[in-house]
């Protein structure tokens, strides 16, 4: 990623801030969305941050773009006010990134753009591809959306990744704070995805540095 230049959205939350200082670790120019910059440049020094897209020009090249934005899914309840923000933070934000692109001189050449296991719907514990079938229910409808607005890009040559994650844990935020592992009773607290199947708990989970790692090499096809 020496000297390139990448676009992140949602660049303050969990896996944003991972993935941002490994970047600017690899000698990237990084500039970040935020509603509130000089709060989110002390927390990332050494990224640009702007407000809005009004702020960069349409001549700014931008080599990638990684959009993770979108309201948490995890604290609280799930009721018709926090889904359509569900549904506006996410689809929202990749519309608004379209609009300006097409007007850009030049294309991003990638989007690594953020999406769910929830895309498949509920399902037993059988593994499921990228062409696992969908099983309608809210989650399912969301992440087909999302991946839906981030498809336009494929109209300005963008090659698309669409990063289909579950239930994150780390140090220091994400679900942890969410989730009681070991507890005496044997049970497992968590948001909205836990399931006991066949008496046990089901829920599909990945570590921090990995989920940073599966952006890096969405954008710079490289192995760790």
């Amino acid at each position: 990623m020496q000297d390139k230049t990448v676009l992140v959205t949602g660049a303050t939350g969990f896996i944003g801030s991972r993935f941002c200082r490994e970047a600017l670790s690899r000698g990237a120019r990084v500039i970040g969305l935020s509603r509130d910059p000089h709060q989110a440049l002390k927390k990332l020094p050494g990224v640009e941050f702007v407000e809005n897209l009004d702020a960069l020009s349409p001549e700014q090249p931008i080599d990638y773009i990684v959009n993770l934005a979108g309201e948490p899914l995890v604290a609280g309840r799930w009721n018709d006010r926090r889904k359509q923000a569900f549904m506006d933070s996410r689809v929202g934000t990749i519309n608004r990134l379209f609009e300006h692109f097409q007007k850009a001189s030049a294309p991003p050449s990638v989007l690594v753009s953020g999406s769910a296991v929830g895309y498949y719907g509920p399902h037993q514990d059988e593994p499921l591809g990228e062409d696992g079938v969908q099983h309608d229910c809210f989650a399912s409808r969301l992440c087909l959306e999302w991946e839906k607005s981030a498809s336009q890009f494929a109209s300005l040559g963008t090659r698309i990744c669409y990063l289909r994650t579950g239930i994150v844990l780390g140090a220091g935020g994400g679900a942890l704070s969410e989730v009681n592992f070991g507890h005496p009773s044997g049970t497992l607290k968590v948001g909205a995805e836990a399931k006991k199947i066949n008496g046990d708990w089901q829920v599909t989970k990945a570590s921090m540095s990995r989920s940073a790692r599966v952006l890096m090499e969405g954008v710079v096809r490289v192995p760790f």
